[in-house]
């Protein structure tokens, strides 16, 4: 029910206008009462939900909300702060319980399930316990050293064991019909007992061994009957009293038999207590009833008022603190028990909102009051100062009376303010900025105060007549203009400054290693400035340095393309995408480049398995640098693929070898250009061709004569050539073999055969004589004559 409460309430702090509320101090209790502001701790999208407290070693735990983010809990030590912890999965805190001696404390998270661990001292999350269900109430047995909890909607409490992580789950006399769900357990180590406290309005007496027992229906239970729905339980172990808070009353409970000693009329939300001076504070809404409290009746000595209606109280000591969600703050309140010997002081301020602050015999301070305000105070001598709210000062703020069995009357005249107004421009928004102003009053006060707000919201000063120097207080990497100014005011106005922050820009040197000369980077720069503003920059980059300016933020450069005159993709970055911060200074950023190579794969077409072939590559790199290189292959192996940078390049082939025969394939050289990609080149070869010629010289030949060339190639196909003709000179192209030629023919009596090698050279010319048979007809011929001759001239004829 607390919780519902507590959730109404903080609803209320955005729903409704802060209005300040009236406080009146009661004649017989007065109060020493000072704000614990926590704005200036958790901003201003957080709000308090609760307090809570170690009083043995005076550490104090406030656990709040913020808006559209997650909550959390801050640790105060002494009135200061150790730690803000975040509390991630948890939006609204529900409860605290806190372990004493080692300064645990257990936050419960029903959004998420979650038990979060805290070390006090540290302030930082230790640990978590997964629960079934939604956890709510909480509480540590700083006796026994278990931590119980109640699991919201399942009608179970548990146990945790933070010795052993062990996790224990209790559904204790079900077999009761009015026995459930529970909402508070507190545990008694010292007595062996538990109270379990029902939403029906009934209080369960458990033994400790019946937790032991596996069974529905409790042995040896006491159950007290309430009659009213439960607000809050508190247990005083000095005493050894349970209180109870119903919306039909606060019932006191022997701690033992669950007799119920004594009831007060009332509807309390929180309960606490100062044990050593047996006080019982009561909170309902905004009051917070006070009484004096043992195993008898108590009687209330005194009610404290509250500017706001509060959520929780916690003590250490004599001290109260109460959290205050509207106002967002928490009072931290000193209650005192005399009741007489009181006088009334009248002070009478012409405002309302304003705050008051008196030091003397008791010490007292007072937020939200409304026009007049009464306080009984004992005799003494006091000094008494009035805070107004913005836009109003007091002359004179501060006085100085006594009081000796008299009334005193104090009157404070109120004035508007000079209001002095900055305006910020250029600075992001999750961005803080800050003005001093600082001068003389003309009543002779000095006045020295600086505003800080986040950005896009003004910073608003409220003056007296007087003279003033302003200061803009820097902003991490932003220049501020104005920085400094004068200003004089002489009654009540309004003055608006306005102040431009622009971005400090610093060098960003980029060094680029084994940058080829001659060539251009492009690069493409991005990122986002502290303002949340986007850059993107396209960069030309053309010599190894090269210097920008930037303002504070992260950023990343990546290369798109290094090209030299009309060739792209020269050189390629070693370490892309590079990332760099710029944050209040110079910057150098370090990027390496390597020339880039690209496959240059060369194939063949044309030759047979087993023969040795060869490329041989020569040109010009993209910066005028000579290349060469070569390598020889065997067939299959018909391809390679070769690395090489941009340029222009001549592929040509090398000598052959096969079976013997030196260059039996020739090919033909190939140009190319590789231009940022790769590039393939087929050499086509073909067998080599050799010319044989043959010289024939007939003599007195008749007819045509045959020319005859046979053999085997130097890939072993046979060969056969014929060609029949009456021409002198006879050309005939062959490869690489091992052959016969023949020459002969019907009409001649000669002919002729030799055998010739053809192996990567051309073969000598072939000169041959051919006798005709014409020769024989005339040599017989001319014979015949002869004798005929030769006969006659002796006679014979």
């Amino acid at each position: 029910m607390i919780r519902v409460l507590l959730v109404a309430l903080v609803a209320c702090v955005w729903l409704l206008p802060m209005v300040a509320m009236g406080l009146t101090v009661e004649s017989f209790a007065p109060v020493n009462e000072t704000a614990l502001g926590s704005t200036q701790y958790l901003g201003v999208n957080s709000i308090v939900l609760g307090v809570y407290s170690n009083p043995v070693m005076n550490y104090l735990y406030v656990t709040y909300l913020r808006v559209n983010a997650t909550g959390g809990l801050l640790v105060l030590s002494n009135g200061e702060v150790v730690g803000n912890v975040n509390l991630p999965n948890c939006t609204l805190p529900y409860m605290v319980s806190v372990d004493y001696s080692d300064n645990i404390v257990y936050v419960s998270c029903p959004q998420s399930n979650l038990i979060y661990v805290v070390n006090g001292e540290s302030a930082s999350i230790t640990g978590e316990v997964e629960v079934f269900l939604s956890p709510t109430w909480l509480y540590y047995d700083n006796y026994t050293g278990l931590l119980y909890a109640v699991a919201s909607g399942s009608g179970k409490f548990m146990q945790y064991n933070p010795s052993n992580g062990s996790l224990r789950y209790f559904e204790v006399a079900s077999t009761i019909g009015n026995l459930w769900p529970p909402v508070m357990v507190i545990p008694n180590g010292a007595l062996n007992l538990l109270y379990v406290v029902y939403k029906t309005g009934y209080v369960l007496y458990l033994n400790y061994t019946t937790l032991q027992l596996s069974r529905g229906y409790c042995l040896n239970c006491i159950v007290v009957n309430l009659n009213s729905t439960p607000l809050y339980a508190y247990y005083d172990s000095i005493h050894n009293i349970l209180f109870v808070s119903t919306e039909g009353g606060l019932y006191a409970l022997d701690g033992v038999t669950g007799r119920i000693l004594y009831s007060i009329n009332g509807s309390f939300t929180w309960l606490t207590a100062n044990v050593n001076e047996g006080l019982l504070y009561a909170l309902s809404s905004d009051t917070i009833y006070v009484y004096v409290y043992t195993r008898r009746e108590p009687f209330e000595i005194g009610v404290i008022h509250l500017p706001a209606s509060g959520s929780s109280m916690a003590v250490i000591g004599d001290v109260l603190y109460v959290t205050l969600p509207m106002l967002n703050t928490i009072d931290e309140i000193t209650f005192y028990k005399t009741s007489s010997g009181l006088y009334p002081l009248y002070v009478y301020v012409n405002s309302t909102g304003y705050n008051l602050t008196l030091s003397g015999p008791l010490s007292i301070k007072l937020r939200g009051l409304r026009g007049n305000v009464t306080l009984m105070l004992p005799n003494g001598i006091y000094n008494l100062t009035v805070t107004l709210p913005k836009g109003y000062y007091a002359q004179p703020s501060s006085v100085q009376f006594a009081i000796h069995d008299s009334t005193v009357k104090v009157y404070v005249p109120v004035y508007s303010s000079f209001k002095l107004t900055f305006v910020e421009s250029g600075l992001a928004l999750n961005d803080t900025w800050s003005v001093w102003v600082y001068g003389l009053t003309s009543y002779g006060g000095l006045f020295n105060s600086s505003v800080t707000a986040p950005a896009r919201e003004p910073i608003v000063f409220y003056l007296e007549p007087g003279s003033y120097r302003f200061v803009v207080n820097p902003v991490f990497g932003y220049s501020p203009t104005p920085v400094t100014g004068v200003i004089t005011a002489t009654s009540a106005g309004e003055l608006t400054i306005p102040v431009n922050f622009t971005l400090v820009n610093y060098p960003v040197n980029i060094s680029i290693l084994n940058m080829p000369s001659g060539s251009t980077v492009q690069a493409v720069l991005s990122g986002l400035t502290i303002t949340g503003g986007r850059v993107y920059e396209q960069l030309v980059i053309v010599t190894p340095r090269y210097t920008l300016m930037l303002p504070d933020g992260s950023y990343n450069l990546t290369v798109k393309g290094v090209n030299y005159g009309s060739y792209i993709g020269v050189a390629a970055p070693v370490n892309n995408n590079l990332r760099f911060a710029v944050w209040g200074r110079e910057e150098n950023v370090s990027l390496a480049l390597s020339v880039s190579n690209y496959p240059l794969r060369v194939s063949e077409v044309g030759l047979p398995s087993g023969v040795r072939w060869g490329i041989y590559v020569s040109g010009t790199m993209f910066n005028g640098t000579r290349y060469t290189y070569s390598i020889t292959l065997m067939t299959p192996n018909s391809s390679v693929v070769i690395m090489v940078p941009d340029g222009s390049y001549t592929v040509s082939p090398t000598a052959t070898y096969f079976n013997g025969y030196n260059n039996p394939y020739v090919g033909s050289a190939r140009q190319v250009t590789v231009n940022g990609a790769g590039v393939n080149v087929t050499v086509p070869f073909n067998p080599s061709t050799y010319t044989l010629i043959i010289k024939v010289n007939t003599i007195l030949g008749l007819g045509k004569y045959t020319v005859k060339v046979t053999g085997y190639q130097f890939n072993s196909q046979p060969y056969t050539y014929i060609l029949s003709t009456s021409q002198a000179l006879v050309a005939i192209q062959l490869v690489d073999g091992n052959y016969l030629v023949t020459i002969s023919g019907p009409y001649y009596i000669t002919s002729y055969l030799t055998r010739m090698m053809i192996n990567g050279a051309t073969p000598l010319p072939l000169s041959i004589r051919l006798m005709g048979v014409l020769l024989i007809v005339i040599i017989i011929v001319a014979i015949g004559a002869a004798v005929v001759f030769m006969l006659r001239r002796y006679g014979y004829l």
